[in-house]
């Protein structure tokens, strides 16, 4: 075994150095790696969790303008009014089914899947009913149009509306649990930087104090000897 009294002083300020320096290469990697996980996660907030919640909300305002222009129609008599109306809603339903395709792909898990499955379900029912009673409207009869939005239109966009509801739920689930990661990696990270910078500068005290004796015992000795 190496008898740390016979290095040369020289050796050993590079020993204690050295140590120094890995530790403060060891504290920078571990700061660099946390944060580029807490860099993942806000990231995955930021292009993919939160976009899905705008992307509800926005299906959501949609019908709920379908229905308004709906019930619109139901009590208006100018044909110029009610042909708006009506391209109104052929206009937010395309917007919803060009909505609904960006958000099948943005959810890929299979833990989605069966939340896809009953938003998807669901618009295509409304899809349908809607389409009747357009198809009701332009043929003149609004008696039967209104009987088909009481008891057809108006459930489909409810279960609609809930199955939306059940995607921003969902999302909202992800991005809280994400926050929740991350501040419990924070709060891991803060406290390993502490220990390792706390370790450093117990280290860089002992270099500067076996380094000073290292230097001044020797001297010590040649004066004695001197005297």
């Amino acid at each position: 075994m190496i008898n740390i009294r016979n290095i040369r002083i020289g050796q050993r300020l590079t020993i204690g150095f050295g140590l120094v320096i890995a530790l403060m290469v060891l504290l920078a990697g571990l700061a660099l790696t946390r944060i580029q996980g807490l860099s993942r996660e806000t990231t995955e907030i930021v292009d993919s969790t939160y976009p899905q919640t705008v992307t509800a909300n926005r299906m959501k305002a949609h019908l709920n303008e379908i229905s308004r222009s709906m019930l619109s129609v139901l009590v208006m008599s100018d044909d110029d009014q009610i042909k708006g109306e009506l391209a109104n809603i052929a206009k937010y339903e395309k917007l919803n089914v060009d909505l609904a395709a960006e958000v099948e792909k943005a959810l890929p898990d299979e833990a989605d899947k069966e939340l896809l499955a009953n938003l998807t379900k669901y618009r295509e029912r409304s899809g349908k009913a809607q389409k009747a009673f357009v198809d009701l409207i332009q043929g003149g009869q609004k008696e039967e149009a209104l009987t088909k939005f009481l008891f057809s239109v108006r459930s489909t966009h409810t279960k609609y509306f809930e199955a939306l509801e059940q995607l921003n739920t969902r999302q909202n689930a992800l991005m809280e649990a994400a926050g929740a990661r991350s501040a419990e990696t924070a709060r891991n990270t803060t406290g390993f930087i502490i220990g390792l910078a706390g370790a450093i500068v117990a280290v860089s005290i002992g270099v500067a104090f076996f380094a000073t004796r290292s230097i001044t015992r020797p001297l010590t000795r040649a004066v004695k000897v001197a005297k």
